[in-house]
Parts: structure tokens; sequence; C-alpha cells
């Protein structure tokens, strides 16, 4: 009896672990999309889900998924494996700031495909800004569980990549203004990682930009295959594959149907029925939420025909605010045992589509009762060993201290590394518990790698190894953070050390969480995390010249004329004060405290012209009253987009540059207020040999590196240092 018990028992787990095996396996539902999975939530428990804009590909030795990349909410370098069997997800590598240069760089829209002859999965290229490591070609041993580079740099502005692995090439077609060499091809040989760049008039580089076309490869072909996007050239999808011997793209001319023109399309393909899916995304070139599509279409590239096959797509994500339907750019890639395609979504899960050319389209997703909802991903459980390892992912900061900047000359000014910043027109602060500065989102400039607009990205400026940290990839599908704007203010709050976000212009397309008033937002630095503040009212217009004042708890910035708007820090909260003969005027003042005075200090010119006197006045916050202190040697006036900074170890407020008038009328110099003496001096810096001193015009982005005793500032969004000494 105890044997027939046994039998029975083992034979019911065995018909559970069959059904499971259905429900997972091969026999889904032809022509329909089914939900299988989740995706992994955040292991720190930050807003976004890790792996938007992800890649992956089938491994078909251990029958398993791996994920590479995409942002988590950093550009990743994490490497997920994920067993379609179970639905479980495991982590193989760590995501790490660091970035070693042991493995793959981070960035999203990196292509990754299995190898069938070495074995290996080859990982090329992605999409990244700031500094992420290694964003070349690197192979990956699934046995031996580690990366070997194959070409460590990728040329420079090169967009999407995609290899070829039967003929041992990687190809890119760059977009022709990025490059400045025209319809290029460029080709590296996987063998020595080599880079050869080949004029092809004929090709799909588009006129957008590179990172738009949606490449695979095609191995019944046994070419790459670009399905491109352009608006400039067509109202639907133009079809190339790339000759490997001859080195020129072919045009797949198609008859009938098509898909409409759009962008950030995924395509994989389909060895079994021999074909290329494509599905989705942006239908308009309009920003991101523009007509969103969710359509699915299957093209032979040997008849060069397309077919649309009219299901449903997985089921999508809509933002309360505005209403918009979100797709993002997904992981999608064929698996040959279970003979189906698997996309993956960072929000949607995981979606399963067995094509089949004989059968009908489904009449409606399979969702197995998933409901989306913007944010809660971010929340499902963590892959398997993610937790472990978060120890490791954070950037080591404070850096050591840089002997380019500890070593410069007094009065002495110097260009920096880093490139430009991302995001333009707005200011940044420094954070003493990283020793960087910290700025958050700004107009277009790189903000993005797939998009260029109002940001919402957060980015640190590192002095000690002068470059770019982005903390927080511009991302317009829905998070718990300050929305997209320009011109937002930052402060840091020395007694909570941590960073506020406030006010803004130009909140532009964006698909926030629901229910918060926006800028009413701090960030841990430490811990990388946003925090919803519930109040605090409403920031007065978009001025830039919010700094803490630690004596007293406040930051203020004025607005109106005889009005001052004070934040105060311990309340949370805004509040109105009536100060006759508050200065009023223009937006993006900077007003920097003063600590051996306890007052903030601010220039006045209440008009945008030339001649209109400039006056140095004084805050007090304790007494709420506005001083004019009638400082000698006044500088000429100027009232928009200049730098004010105090410099704490030797007590004078640098200037810098800035406008009598809306981006015009620069006077191009540097003063030094002298606050023991109230006055001012102009300043005339040295300059290394062969250097140009730069204009100065916007330089909003300025402080002090208290540990480098160094002004650190921006000119046309490049870093420079200058230290002053009297």
């Amino acid at each position: 009896m105890h044997r027939l018990r046994t039998k029975l028992l083992l034979a019911c787990v065995l018909c559970v672990a069959a059904l499971r095996g259905v429900a997972r396996g091969a026999d889904i539902p032809a022509n329909t999309w089914v939900r299988i999975a989740d995706c992994p939530g955040d292991a720190e428990g930050r807003e976004i889900p890790p792996g938007r804009a992800a890649t992956w590909c089938y491994e078909p030795v251990k029958k398993v998924f791996l994920r590479y990349g995409g942002y988590t909410p950093r550009f990743s370098n994490a490497l997920d494996q994920f067993d379609p069997a179970t639905g479980k997800w495991k982590r193989l590598f760590a995501e790490d700031e660091n970035y070693p240069d042991d493995r793959p760089g981070g960035g999203c829209s990196w292509d990754i495909r299995y190898d069938e002859k070495s074995k290996r999965v080859l990982l090329a290229g992605g999409l990244a800004c700031g500094f992420t490591g290694s964003t070349g070609i690197w192979s990956y041993d699934p046995a031996g569980n580690n990366f070997k580079p194959i070409s460590k740099e990728l040329p420079k502005n090169l967009g999407k990549v995609c290899v070829d692995p039967v003929h041992g090439i990687a190809v890119a077609a760059p977009w022709p203004a990025s490059t400045g060499l025209g319809a290029v091809t460029m080709v590296c040989n996987l063998t020595d990682g080599k880079w050869e760049t080949v004029n092809t008039p004929q090709g799909p580089q588009p006129a957008w930009g590179g990172h738009i076309l949606s490449m695979t490869f095609d191995a019944g072909l046994g070419r790459v295959i670009s399905i491109d996007g352009d608006f400039d050239k067509s109202k639907s999808m133009l079809a190339y594959s790339f000759d490997p011997e001859a080195k020129k793209w072919e045009k797949l001319m198609t008859t009938g149907a098509s898909p409409s023109v759009r962008m950030r399309s995924v395509i994989a393909y389909d060895p079994d029925n021999k074909v290329v899916i494509l599905h989705g995304l942006s239908a308009g070139d309009k920003g991101p939420n523009a007509d969103q599509l969710n359509d699915t279409w299957v093209f032979d590239t040997a008849k060069k025909e397309w077919k649309e096959i009219k299901t449903p797509g997985p089921t999508p994500m809509k933002s309360a605010d505005p209403p918009t339907v979100m797709c993002y750019r997904q992981a999608l890639a064929y698996d040959t045992d279970r003979k189906r395609f698997l996309l993956a979504d960072a929000d949607l899960g995981v979606w399963a589509f067995r094509y089949d050319p004989a059968a009908e389209p489904g009449k409606e997703c399979i969702a197995n009762g998933f409901v989306p909802t913007v944010g809660k991903a971010a929340s499902n459980p963590p892959a398997e060993g993610a937790a472990d390892s978060l120890k490791e992912i954070r950037q080591t900061l404070p850096s050591p201290l840089n002997p380019h900047l500890t070593e410069m000359g007094d009065n002495t000014l110097i260009p920096l590394g880093g490139g430009v910043m991302l995001g333009a027109e707005v200011p940044w602060c420094y954070d003493p518990e990283l020793g960087v500065f910290a700025k958050y989102g700004g107009c277009g400039n790189g903000v993005s790698p797939y998009w260029s607009g109002y940001g919402n990205n957060l980015s640190l400026y590192d002095p000690g190894h002068e470059r770019w940290l982005v903390r927080r990839v511009c991302d317009v599908a829905g998070a718990l953070r300050p929305r997209t704007a320009c011109s937002r203010s930052i402060f840091h709050d020395s007694s909570r050390k941590l960073l506020w976000f406030m006010g803004g212009a130009g909140s532009g397309p964006a698909c926030p969480m629901p229910g918060y008033t926006d800028g009413s937002f701090t960030y841990d630095s430490r811990a990388d995390k946003f925090t919803l503040v519930p109040g605090g009212g409403t920031f007065p217009g978009h001025n830039t010249g919010l700094e803490e004042d630690p004596d007293h708890l406040v930051a203020a910035v004025t607005v109106d004329k005889d009005k001052t708007h004070v934040f105060d820090i311990k309340a949370q909260a805004w509040n109105v004060k009536d100060t006759p003969g508050a200065p009023g005027g223009p937006e993006y003042r900077h007003m920097p405290y003063i600590t051996t005075k306890k007052f903030f200090l601010a220039l006045s010119s209440v008009t945008d012209k030339e001649d209109t006197p400039n006056r140095t006045m004084s805050f007090d916050p304790a007494t709420n009253t506005w001083t004019d202190l009638k400082a000698q040697g006044q500088p000429p006036t100027r009232n928009h987009k200049y730098g004010l900074v105090y410099d704490s170890k030797n007590d004078v407020a640098i200037l810098l540059g800035g406008g009598t008038h809306w981006n015009g009328g620069n006077p191009n110099d540097m003063w030094a207020y002298i606050v023991k003496e109230n006055r001012w001096e102009k300043i005339t810096p040295k300059l290394p040999a062969d250097f140009k001193m730069p204009p100065l015009t916007d330089n909003m982005p300025s402080g002090y590196d208290v540990r480098h005793n160094a002004i650190i500032f921006l000119e046309n969004n490049v870093p420079y240092a200058y230290r002053y000494k009297k």
C-alpha cells in the first residue's frame, strides 16, 4: 500500500509538471501572445524595474535565455538568466557601477546572439552616455561563466551594431551626421577586433539617428538584416540585407502591405519558418509617446513579403498623466527548442509567441490575469542572487583626489575631461557625501541614447576621475521621481545629507507616476533612492538659484518684487515673505549663501537693458530683510544664466559670465567679490600653454569643490576648473 501511494504521488507530481510544461512549453496557441512570467524587480528597492531596453538570446546547451544590460535604472552591465521551463530568473553577473574592464560595459540595446560554432554568446555595441566602461564587442562562455574582449571600443558615435556569426563580422550603419563621413558602413572583424569603414551610399543609414535601426541576423540568407524606420525616406518600413562578401547593402524591394514607418521596433529571426518577426513600437517622430504600436508582422526575406498577424499584442500599460500607451525597447529572441519567440519587457513581463503560417491569428492575448500598473514591476521579487551582490554595485565615491586639480596653479583656469554634460540649461550643486556635482534633467543634448527633449536624467560629474556617471537614464516610461524639465533647482541638505529637487520649466513628454506634486523629491546619493516628500507647496516659477543656508535651515529665491519665497527645510514647506526692497526681476538667478556673513548674496538688475546699473544685495533669512551692499567696483549688469559661486576657503564669490538678456548680451568675463572688503575685482586667469580662454556665457552649472579647492563650472556644457588666489 505504501508503494502504491508513493507511485500515485509521483504520478501526480509528474502530471502537474506536465501541465506546467504545457503552460510554458511549445503548445501555446499559435499566432497568439501569451504571458508566461514576471520580469524581476529591483533588489535595491528603487523606482523602476531592471532591464528596460535590455536584449537577450537563447542559449541552447542549458536551454535558457541570457539577458544583458538595459538600464536598472542606470546603464547596466548585469547578466541575467531566464529559465523558460520554470519561469525563474537568476543573476549571473552583478550590476556594477564601477564598470570593471574585464567585462562588457553598461548600456542598452546591445546586440546579443549565440554562436553555434564557438558555443559562445557574442555581445556587440550598446547605447549609453557618460562613463559606462567598454561598449565594444565581447564573447561570453556559458560553460565557464566568463567574458573575453574582442574589441574594447567602438568607433565614435556608432549606433546599433549587429553580429554576423557565420562570417565572423559585426556590422553597423551609423547616422551620417554623427560621423561626418556620409553614408558608410562599419565592419568589425571578430577574429582580430579591427574595424573597417566602407562607403555604402545605398544603405539603411537613417537621416535621424543610427540607433533607431532594428537589426538581426537572418541565418537563411546568411546576412544581417536591417529594418529601417526612417521618416525621411518612406511612409513604410524599408528592409535591407548586408552582403558580407561585396560589403554593400541590398534593398529588399517588397510588394503589397508592409508595416507603417516607426522607430525602435524589435525584430528576431525564426529559423524554423525562415522569417523575421517584427513587433511595435513608436509610430511617430514627435517623442516617445507618439502613437505607440502593438502590432505583429512577419517578413519572409527570401520572398521579400510582409504579412501582418492581426492578433492583439501583449497587454499594454497606460499612465494616468498624460493618458498614453507605453511601450519600450524590448528583448525579443527565438527559442529553438520550444519553437517560439519570447519577448521580455521589464514592466509587462515575459510573453511567448508561436508563429504558424497555416493557423488563424488569435482573437486576444492571453494575459493570465495580469494587469499592468505603472511602477508595480519594480517591487517584483528580484532575480535569484541579485540581492547577494549589492555590496559590489555602488561606485566607490568620493574618488581619490585628482592631481590634475590639486596641482593646478593659483589663479589658473584649466579644461577638464569627461565630455559634454548630458542635458543643458540646468544648474548643479556639490554633493559633499560623494564629492561630485549633481544635475537633473535639462534640454536635449544627449540626455538619452535614443531620445532628445526635456529630460529626467540624473547625472553626476566626478572631478576625481573627470567623468560623468549616469545614475538615472532619461526615461519617460513612468517612475516615482521628478518629472522631465529644464532649469530645475537642486540643492544639498547638509542636515539630512540629501539632495532636493524643485521647480523646472517645460515638463515635456513624460509619463510620471500619478498623485504627486512636481518637485517634492529628495534623493539620497549614497543609497541611490528618491523619496516623495508630501506637501511642501509649489515651487515659484523656474528659478535656478536655490542654495542651502545651514545656519537657519532654509533655502531662498526671490521671484516677485518686494516678496521673497523661502523654503523651510525642517518644515518642508514654502513661505512667502513680505520683504520691501526685494529686487524681483529675472529668472535664472543664483544666490549663494555666504557663511561668514550668514546671508544670501544676489546680483540685481531689474531690466534687460545693458545700461541698467548692477547692484550687489544680500538677504538675511534671520530678519527677512534685503540690503543693498553698495559694493565697490560693481561688474557690468547681467540678468540671465550666470554662475555665482561661493569659495568658502578664500571667502570670495566668483561671478562667471551670463548675459544681459535671454541667450545674449554676454560680457564673457570673470569677477571676484571680496566679502570682507565688500568690493569686486575683475579676474584675468592664467591659462595652460596652447589653451584659449573659453567664452563665458551660460554658466549656471557651477559650484565649489571643497576637496580640491576649485571652482568647477561648465561652458557650452564642457567642464572647466578655476582656483582663486588674491
